[in-house]
């Protein structure tokens, strides 16, 4: 409920194969997201006519604290097994100042991942995964983790089409999740009371998509998903004491999302492609303990907190939205144009529709709003690319107009808010957002090559006039490389300039800022040897010269 947990902490970069980005939207078959899409991909071990067995090992220490991967990966015939783990121990690290931030935590990963290809065109894949964080600790924050387990079920079916014969993409998954969070296992008991907060979330759901043609492709597809996610906090006088319900954070919270699409692809000319398609999707959500009394029957029900803070009190939601993606792409030699408009919509999630945290001093209180609207996003994305063989280079910018955009804010008595007591909030209002994202590598010589990012965005909320809070300032990176032989070397200078349009007053705003951020530039270093026999050794020093900085996506403190 906290959202210390992104759905990305969950992701073991040391066994995944590729990370994709997918700038704005390109596509609606991922649901149509308009910051962008994020893919975590395995791959499956090429077909063999004969059985045969990889193995792949890696580590990493910091201050010897280990950072374990291993890869093993056996083939025959239409058959493939993939078995893959990690083990990390990571300490809690020191900024610039040599003050110590809270960041240890131990976890571990195992996947088992079967495939099969009956013909060359067709793969079918099954994999469970299971991860479990132990003792992870959280700074700036007023609980830590004791135990975190998740266990994570997919299929995926592939098959690629032809001018001939129908392609699909079908991927279903089921995951759940415990996680358990106190202010008094992991830290010093300096709270007036104990509290823990056990969060149970299961997910299940199907994505899958017929592809027609080969080169002009149509997309027709379906996704269904179910999220349910329940969790409680427990308050007491020490750990041993922590009987009474406290709060009922999320109350029971099932929601889904039911959605199609149609998507086609028409090349015109022998330069341009032009992309269309349109997308429904059925939102619901409900609360399943919303009249259940907190304080031993003493304490505000959620509906009671709900109430207070907004006309809205229904324990149950359900809206229908309609997007659409109209891009244009054109190459002309080197270079590469795109243009594309989008309507795309979210709903709100568990914590912003549902959340029924509760304290005595209202300023601490975090209640959701049930009668949040979609937030529509409209948007442009443009952009430009240069290649050759030596070089690139990559422009792109996006403006979006968000009509009813999800903000989380303070209680001030605004349109729709029942309060002025500063609880933190949710409501809808209008947003404009724009921004622009730059790539660059050159390769100086055979042996050194150059490579640069930059990125900036502009956020504002439009009804109240004020910049939403969390919008990262102009920032970037710089690397220098160097390889020869089996010896490689390189540099990266990561920068970010001062970030003074904020939201930090709790009195006017949300407070989510903390305040402007100072400019800052860090460098880090690695060096590595290919040692020979499948082994190679890399050494790194980050933050060279001890800059105490802090990114402006952060924790308040």
């Amino acid at each position: 409920p906290n959202r210390m947990d992104p759905a990305t902490s969950f992701g073991t970069l040391e066994t995944t194969d590729q990370v994709v980005v997918i700038r704005g939207v390109q596509t609606l078959r991922h649901g149509g997201a308009p910051g962008g899409t994020i893919l975590f991909e395995r791959t499956a071990p090429e077909a063999n006519d004969e059985w045969s067995a990889d193995v792949t090992a890696g580590g990493t220490s910091w201050s010897a604290a280990p950072d374990l991967a291993f890869d093993l990966t056996s083939s025959g015939g239409p058959w493939s097994l993939r078995i893959l783990g990690s083990y990390r121990d990571t300490d809690n690290y020191e900024d610039g100042d040599g003050r110590e931030v809270r960041s240890a935590a131990t976890s571990l990963s195992a996947t088992l991942l079967a495939g099969w290809r009956p013909d060359e065109r067709t793969l079918h894949q099954l994999s469970y995964e299971h991860t479990r964080t132990d003792d992870a600790l959280f700074g700036g924050a007023g609980m830590d983790a004791p135990e975190d387990r998740a266990h994570i079920l997919r299929f995926t079916s592939e098959r690629t089409a032809t001018p001939d014969a129908v392609g699909w993409d079908v991927r279903t998954f089921a995951n759940t999740v415990d996680h358990l969070m106190n202010n008094y296992e992991l830290r010093p008991l300096t709270a007036p009371m104990a509290m823990e907060v056990p969060t149970e979330t299961e997910t299940w759901g199907l994505r899958g998509h017929l592809v027609f043609g080969e080169r002009q492709p149509l997309l027709v597809g379906i996704l269904f998903e179910s999220a349910d996610a329940d969790a409680t906090r427990f308050a007491g006088p020490d750990g041993d004491r922590l009987s009474p319900v406290q709060s009922i954070m999320w109350p029971d919270v099932p929601r889904a999302q039911t959605g199609a699409f149609v998507e086609a692809s028409a090349v015109l000319g022998a330069h341009t492609r032009l992309v269309g398609g349109l997308r429904v999707d059925h939102f619901t959500a409900e609360s399943g303990r919303a009249d259940e009394a907190t304080m031993g029957g003493n304490g505000p029900t959620p509906r009671m907190l709900w109430s207070r803070y907004t006309a809205g009190v229904d324990d149950s939601w359900s809206d229908t939205g309609v997007g659409g993606l109209v891009r244009f792409e054109v190459d002309r030699g080197p270079w590469r144009y795109h243009a594309g408009l989008s309507r795309t919509q979210r709903a709100a999630d568990a914590t912003e529709r549902f959340l029924a945290a509760n304290s005595s001093m209202a300023p601490r209180r975090w209640i959701g709003n049930p009668s949040l609207e979609l937030a529509i996003h409209h948007q442009l994305d443009v952009g430009a690319g240069w290649r050759s063989d030596t070089a690139s280079v990559m422009v792109t910018a996006f403006a979006a107009d968000v009509t009813d955009f999800i903000l989380r804010d303070r209680a001030r008595g605004q349109g729709g808010v029942l309060q002025a007591d500063g609880a933190t909030i949710y409501r809808n209002v209008d947003a404009r957002r724009h921004g622009a994202e730059a790539e660059a590598f050159v390769r100086l010589s055979p042996t050194v090559h150059l490579a640069g990012t930059a990125a900036w965005v502009w956020a504002e909320n439009t009804t109240d006039d004020r910049p939403i809070a969390q919008t990262p300032p102009l920032n970037g990176r710089l690397t220098m490389g160097w390889a020869h032989g089996r010896l490689d070397a390189g540099g990266t200078l990561r920068w970010a300039a001062e970030q003074d349009r904020v939201d930090d007053d709790p009195t006017t705003g949300s407070g989510l800022d903390a305040g402007p951020t100072d400019a800052w530039t860090v460098l880090d270093l690695t060096s590595g040897v290919d040692v020979g026999r499948g082994f190679g050794l890399t050494l790194g020093v980050a933050n060279v010269f001890d800059r105490t900085y802090a990114t402006h996506l952060n924790r308040a403190s």
